[in-house]
């Protein structure tokens, strides 16, 4: 999907734009159905969500009340956007969507904010023949920088890669984490969780 090109709005009254990463591991509509049914549009902006339960008669997932969604329709699909009504339509645009990276432009009163969303199959998935997202992740980094001459940069998501930069010194990294450090570092992109946060119960 290509990016509108329209005249983007800021967000109404919102002084700053709250997003919240969420694995829900296919069960949005079921065991994880509190956690979306606590989501606070007002306050609450977007959610970036791996995982959904993906609905095979409509091609989608289950939206809490006040959000619209943003997920390319696709059985296999890994992630997808939740963008609170409260953002006006026009601030906000879909710069790419696939079954394992998706990309959000939002407009706020300072640059504009990118924010790339990530299902990454990690080494065990990828030997049975799943491929990595992270050539993906790249080109979606690369085309952010080139629609942009400023932009600021979320990735996040669910990589399923282990490494001490982000799992503490006892963690035994996983190979492909060298190459997720390798895009970090090309885009001067940091680390905002604190090494050896736990992210994964």
């Amino acid at each position: 999907m290509e990016l509108n090109q329209q005249t983007f709005n800021p967000p109404r009254d919102i002084q700053e734009i709250q997003v919240i990463q969420f694995n829900c591991n296919k069960a949005n509509g079921g065991q994880e159905r509190e956690f979306f049914e606590a989501l606070h549009p007002k306050s609450q902006h977007i959610i970036a969500i791996q995982e959904p339960q993906i609905l095979t008669s409509s091609l989608s997932t289950k939206v809490p009340v006040g959000y619209r969604l943003a997920l390319y329709s696709h059985t296999a699909t890994r992630v997808a956007f939740l963008v609170s009504k409260e953002l006006d339509p026009s601030s906000w645009s879909v710069l790419s969507l696939s079954r394992d990276v998706a990309c959000l432009l939002v407009k706020t009163k300072g640059d504009p904010l990118g924010i790339i969303n990530v299902y990454n199959p990690g080494p065990q998935s990828q030997r049975q023949g799943q491929r990595s997202a992270l050539p993906e992740v790249q080109r979606a980094l690369c085309r952010l920088q080139r629609q942009r001459s400023e932009v600021d940069i979320l990735l996040l998501g669910d990589f399923n890669l282990h490494h001490p930069n982000w799992g503490g010194p006892d963690t035994t990294p996983d190979q492909e984490a060298a190459g997720l450090i390798r895009l970090v570092d090309q885009f001067g992109l940091d680390l905002i969780t604190p090494v050896g946060t736990v992210t994964f119960r």
